[in-house]
This record gives C-alpha cells, sequence and structure tokens, in this order.
C-alpha cells in the first residue's frame, strides 16, 4: 500500500512501498524486452538494467517466485516448471508508456505533468 502525507501543507506526498516500488521497476525492465522475459533470466536482467542485484529478502519475500507473485496486477507467470516459466506483463500493461514533462515557472517552481499514453491499438 501507499502512504499519503500532507503535513500542514496543500501538497500531498504519495509513498510508494517496496513491493510497489519493485513492480514498478519490473514493469520497466519488462517494456523493454517486449512485455515478457523468462524467469531464469530475470535476475541477470535486472542486474544488467539497475546495476544492483535483485533480493526478494529485501522485499519480505524467500524467493523470487514469491515476489513476482506478490504483484499480480503489474506481472503474469506463465509456465509449468521453473525453467519454462516467462514473466509477462498483464495485458493491462502492455502496450502503455509514460511520459513526465517538466516545466519550469521561475526559479522555485517547478510543475511535474504526468501522462499515461496507450501505445496499443487494442484499447
Amino acid at each position: 500500500m501507499s502512504a499519503v502525507n500532507s503535513e500542514g501543507s496543500s501538497k500531498a506526498v504519495v509513498k510508494l512501498c517496496p513491493v510497489q516500488l519493485f513492480a514498478r521497476d519490473a514493469r520497466t525492465l519488462l517494456m523493454q524486452h517486449r512485455g515478457q522475459l523468462a524467469v531464469v533470466r530475470f535476475d541477470y536482467m535486472y542486474l544488467q538494467h539497475f546495476h544492483v542485484s535483485l533480493s526478494p529478502a529485501a522485499y519480505g519475500h524467500p524467493n523470487l517466485i514469491s515476489l513476482l507473485l506478490a504483484v499480480p496486477h503489474v506481472i503474469a507467470l506463465r509456465g509449468k516448471s521453473y525453467h519454462q516459466q516467462v514473466v509477462s506483463l498483464t495485458p493491462r500493461f502492455q502496450g502503455l508508456s509514460v511520459c513526465f514533462t517538466i516545466t519550469v515557472t521561475s526559479f522555485s517552481e517547478v510543475i511535474l505533468n504526468f501522462c499515461l499514453l496507450n501505445n496499443s491499438s487494442r484499447f
């Protein structure tokens, strides 16, 4: 779950939980590999992309499969045995791109615009 803090100001701050941060990183990794990746290569490709080894224990899970199953809204596992399983994005996240626009209005004010683009004709 995420936490929202307003701390007496008019702006809210949303902080993602560690598992949600992993889901974001996994989505980024899978988007660069056409939405799917073999489970046996996931650790290695994560290390290559983020330059940090993936440690499921850091997210409170005993192994990679458990961690991947913790984010079913983003990731789906397909296949029967470990060596044949494929990690893929759920259909909801396939073909979507995220863009950020930063506008500097003055020295002290920056506006961040967020958009979600659908690059697929299926939606």
